[in-house]
């Protein structure tokens, strides 16, 4: 299109203009631009008698039946303002076969303004072609298909300066290449899914489907999603488009390449070690002493591949869902003779997108019968070398290969097949052909003027139109539009041409020691009902009248005082009143706060004599649960209060968001009440897949975590006097951004996930709960490793066939992803070196972790105060690992089931009250057997109803080595329990066995406690002593005025002050 005006602006000179269409200073909502445009182009663009060149966009062409690309010569009759578009006639086509009517209406955006016309009609024509690149670049860069439905009371304000700024950062470098390539990805994509959208809507409409009653229908499914996936596009667009969200996003490494250093990578499917062996000895004849990485699947390498990657392919099918990666100086190699088949997922699309650099594919079929171009080569060189690929020849605008201006391609020894074209160079590009087969095309080579070909030894044959198409303006001495042989080739100049023929179940709270509080189990519907009566029905609530009802309804159910109760004490206030988590204590309710949801309690006793805590405290109502056992002196509807308590706690805990009183909704009662409830039970019934239940559950736990993080840098910040605008790269500044945007991004996960319809659509397309299958359902052999040498692949397979001598095998990336997939029965096998990974709580079922070696191999927690292995459920192994838990709170944790540690060794840092090495919950077991255990709070807890295993191992360095209540089953031998700075073991038990429970005592009296069997228990060291029985101190007290110091109707002169 060299004859048309083309327009090279800064982002200031288009502000200035878009500026003067949009009068400064006044609003604008979307529904009012057309019309504001139409006012500007009557002023500034012929209303007819100029020639354009009409750019015919690929659905266009896929109507009209054209071949695509198809650009045509027309002459404007008509300009139609209003709606932004003109009626033409057609002058001129590229094909004499095109067969279109004279006249037709066509969008001003599709017309470009040539540079030569007719000088017998008096034309603004610099003006008109301004005019055309204004409109074209406004609605092809700045309007988002979400607009109309949103429109914002201020478009102009809101979106332009925004957008303009996000396109010439892109364009400029300022940001990277990467990051344009995936935003660009997004807007095509919400493009495309909102033209279908309303294709659907349609669809819909002429079948009178509505939408809640047809909610099967397959049409109606495929509009939710794409519904759905609009709505996430809108959200992480809108994210984007703001500068300072958009630099910490950038920063994060969502939008940044994984590696920078060239690396090979083998991508191959579960197999026995023997077949991994045989593989890998393949690859060393080509790759002998290069570093080879494993990949798991196609799909995720094309994501994350850097500049330079090798990508080698194992002989067989690999499937992948592909978004348009840009693909930079990549090699892209089968194992085998063309045995690789590459079967993309997603129809309609560019399935290889390469600039820049040489890149190469070798020895693969791609199987391209879905897609409209099977590789696009945009810049750079691209050879494609004894591959195979397929079309399926169904429609005029598909392609096989299109080469663009400045791009060059060598296609050798290659089969090319089933495309409208089945290769195309536009003006400028420079084609090499040798040695390969264009067969049953419409046309197998489509040329432009200009492009530079190089064809030998090629057969085309089969073509329905023609073998090979030249398009130009040239005079090269014979009929241009009549058939010839490719003999005539060699008369072009920029062709030469030698051719040899011519024609989960979800567990919420923990597990302590609670036997004696009152508990509820209700249904959705009672809930419901409950909560009706709170905030009364038909009435509106935002959510800053909330607290009032509740107040109003506490005030009517929940006792004023003289109430006991168990003060459940959470981890953040462990730590701030430095005690061991978990730590419950028995109080006294003094008085309820009602309108703060509060109350004033005394502590009554507490689990350890050795916590220190003051007398009284004001403790928000949610944290308290109400005893069986109370007074028999005091009248107490006990009843009434246990279950407001618990309506009010299961309230403020699973159905009240972070984002709630920032949001603040006219009715958050008919918003939210009955969709966050719904999915609550949807999890706890199974209606949910477990692994999904596990993704939403840490999605909630991690929004509660960032609003207390941003809350405390908020206040940080305005201590230190910081405006976020002035001080944006202050690192205090920088977190908050980076938690602000977290938090959005995590709110609009979950208020989809809220809706029912959209979550069953989000459910069934894999985002959530549906990893790779195992195959043919049995568990598999999980191996991790890093990059390496063909030959130390090999030595570690060596290492492990004899053990995994007909078991499937498949390689994962890394620790993180496998725990994030794993299938209950798995084993993940760990190569001996570190592996680091970010884990959010993966809740691990009858699964197996064993480092190859002797407890070389180190797992290292990214995230601190979290819990580094969480199981439950039938029976786990961690087997000769390193457990480097110096920034965890608890290194294992076991639910339900058990859990067997061997020859392992598990590191904290001794530095925080509240540190657990393993904790055994009711009803779980713990089998320890030849690990080392060092450097916790507490080394190991067993709680009431669980059971412990220890042999052979070696516990030291803690505050306590072992922490046992009652009715905790032990079974220790051979086990040393030294350097303590309390006791060697802890057990908390209110039963008399007969010698002192407060004083210190040896091991040798383990054995006098029933639960307990004890054999060659050894320490050393332990500062306060190795045994210590202590009385548990958690019952509720029957009488609360037996003991003056207790009694809580004496008030003492701070109190009356």
């Amino acid at each position: 299109m060299d004859q048309v005006f083309n327009f090279d602006k800064t982002f200031q000179v288009r502000l200035d203009e878009y500026e003067k269409v949009f009068f400064e200073g006044q609003p604008f909502p979307y529904a009012e631009l057309q019309s504001e445009w139409a006012f500007h182009l009557e002023l500034t663009l012929d209303p007819n008698g100029w020639q354009a060149i009409w750019d015919i966009p690929r659905s266009q062409c896929e109507k009209l039946k054209l071949p695509f690309p198809t650009i045509l010569l027309v002459y404007v009759i008509q300009v139609h303002y209003s709606d932004l578009s003109s009626l033409i006639r057609i002058m001129a086509v590229q094909d004499e076969n095109i067969d279109l009517p004279d006249k037709l209406t066509v969008p001003l955006i599709e017309l470009w303004a040539t540079k030569k016309q007719d000088k017998s009609i008096a034309l603004n024509l610099d003006s008109t072609a301004n005019a055309l690149d204004m409109l074209r670049f406004f609605y092809l860069n700045l309007v988002r298909p979400w607009d109309e439905d949103e429109d914002c009371a201020d478009w102009k304000r809101e979106h332009l300066i925004a957008r303009l700024k996000l396109f010439y950062d892109m364009k400029n470098g300022n940001v990277p290449k990467r990051a344009v390539e995936q935003i660009f990805n997004l807007v095509t994509e919400a493009k495309a899914h909102h033209s279908e959208k309303n294709n659907l809507i349609n669809v819909c409409d002429s079948l009178c489907l509505d939408h809640e009653d047809n909610v099967e229908d397959e049409n109606v499914q495929r509009l939710i999603a794409v519904t759905v996936r609009l709505a996430q596009i809108q959200h992480e667009l809108t994210l984007l488009e703001n500068e300072t969200f958009r630099n910490v996003m950038l920063k994060s490494g969502e939008y940044r390449k994984i590696n920078c250093k060239p690396q090979i990578w083998l991508v191959t499917d579960a197999s026995t070690g023997r077949n991994h062996i045989k593989l890998f000895e393949s690859v060393e004849e080509q790759f002998q002493n290069e570093q080879i990485a494993l990949a798991p699947n196609f799909t995720q390498k094309l994501l994350s591949a850097n500049s330079g990657d090798t990508i080698l392919l194992s002989p067989q099918e690999h499937k992948f869902n592909h978004k348009r990666y840009l693909l930079e100086n990549l090699t892209i190699k089968g194992i085998g003779n063309a045995q690789v088949v590459c079967v993309p997922l997603l129809a309609d699309t560019t399935l290889f997108d390469f600039y820049g650099g040489h890149s190469v594919i070798e020895n693969i079929t791609i199987d391209c019968k879905n897609v409209n171009c099977a590789v696009l080569v945009r810049t750079g060189h691209v050879s494609l070398k004894n591959c195979k690929i397929v079309g399926n020849n169904p429609s005029a605008t598909t392609q096989g290969i299109v080469v663009l201006n400045g791009a060059k391609l060598s296609l050798i020894a290659c089969d090319l097949s089933g495309f409208a074209t089945g290769l195309m160079g536009n003006s400028g590009s420079e084609l090499e052909i040798t040695d390969s087969l264009i067969c049953k095309c419409q046309s197998g080579i489509k040329a432009f003027e200009k492009c530079q070909i190089n064809i030998q030894n090629t057969i085309i044959k089969d073509c329905d139109e023609f073998g090979i198409l030249i398009q130009t303006d040239q005079d090269f001495g014979f009929d241009q539009h009549s058939e010839h042989s490719f003999e005539k080739l060699n008369s072009i100049p920029e062709i030469t041409a030698k051719l040899n023929d011519k024609t989960v179940t979800v567990l919420f709270g923990r597990n302590l020691t609670m036997d004696q509080v009152i508990n509820f189990d209700k249904t959705f519907q009672i809930r419901l009902d409950e909560y009706e009566k709170v905030f009364f029905g038909g009435k509106r609530f935002p959510y800053a009248k909330l607290q009032g009802e509740w107040a109003f309804h506490l005030e009517l159910t929940v006792e004023p005082n003289g109430w006991r109760a168990i003060w459940d004490i959470p981890r953040s206030q462990c730590e701030e009143l430095k005690l061991p988590f978990p730590t419950i204590v028995l109080v006294y309710v003094i008085q309820v706060h009602h309108s703060d949801l509060s109350s004033l309690v005394r502590i009554l006793a507490v689990q350890d004599e050795n916590i220190d805590l003051p007398d009284k405290h004001i403790v928000p109502l949610i944290q308290l649960w109400v005893t069986k056992g109370q007074d028999e002196s005091i009248a107490l509807k006990l009843d009434s209060t246990a279950n407001a308590l618990d309506m009010l706690r299961f309230f403020y805990l699973n159905l009240v968001r972070p984002w709630d009183e920032d949001e603040d909704c006219a009715d958050w009662k008919g918003e939210h009440l009955i969709a966050r409830l719904k999915l609550f039970y949807d999890m706890r019934k199974g209606n949910i897949p477990k692994r999904a239940v596990e993704q939403i559950f840490t999605l909630i736990n991690e929004a509660k975590a960032l609003s207390c993080e941003k809350e405390h840098l908020v206040n940080l910040c305005a201590s230190l006097c910081l405006d976020y605008e002035d001080n944006v790269e202050h690192e205090n500044v920088q977190r908050l951004i980076a938690v602000t945007v977290r938090l959005a991004q995590n709110q609009h996960e979950l208020t989809l996930l809220e809706n029912e319809t959209f979550r069953s659509v989000m459910l069934k397309s894999g985002e959530y709960g549906n990893f790779p299958p195992m195959i043919e359902g049995k568990p598999l052999v999980w191996l991790v490793t890093e990059a390496s040498t063909a030959r130390n692949h090999i030595k570690l397979f060596e290492s492990i066939k004899e053990q995994y001598q007909n078991e499937q095998i498949a390689f994962a990336p890394s620790f993180t992803e496998k725990l994030l997939s794993a299938n209950s029965g798995d084993t993940i096998l760990l190569s001996p070196h570190q592996h680091k990974f970010n884990h959010k709580r993966y809740l691990l079922e009858n699964l197996t972790i064993k480092g190859i070696g002797t407890a070389q191999v180190v797992c290292v927690p990214l995230l601190a105060n979290t819990t580094s292995f969480d199981f439950h459920g039938k029976k786990s192994v961690i087997e000769n690992i390193t457990i480097d838990c110096r920034k965890g709170n608890c290194a294992v944790l076991i639910r339900t089931g058990h859990v067997s540690l061997k020859n392992c060794k598990i590191i904290g840092k001794n530095s925080s009250a509240k540190t657990q090495g393993i904790v055994v919950l009711n009803g779980a077991k713990l089998s320890l057997i030849a690990c080392d255990l060092s450097a916790f709070s507490t080394g190991i807890v067993g709680n009431s109803g669980s059971e412990l295993e220890i042999t052979d191992s070696l516990i030291s360095k803690c505050q306590s080595g072992i922490k046992a209540f009652e009715e905790c089953q032990i079974n220790i031998q051979n086990t040393i329990i030294k350097d303590c700075e309390e006791f060697g073991i802890i057990i908390q038990t209110d039963e008399d066995f007969g010698f002192d429970q407060n004083s210190e005592h040896s091991f040798e009296k383990l054995n006098a406690i029933p639960e307990i069997t004890a054999k060659l228990v050894s320490g050393s060291n332990n500062r306060s002593g190795d045994l210590s029985v202590k009385p548990f101190n958690s019952k509720a007290i029957e009488d609360l005025f037996e003991n003056p110091d207790l009694d809580p109707t004496i008030m003492e002169d701070a109190d009356e002050s």
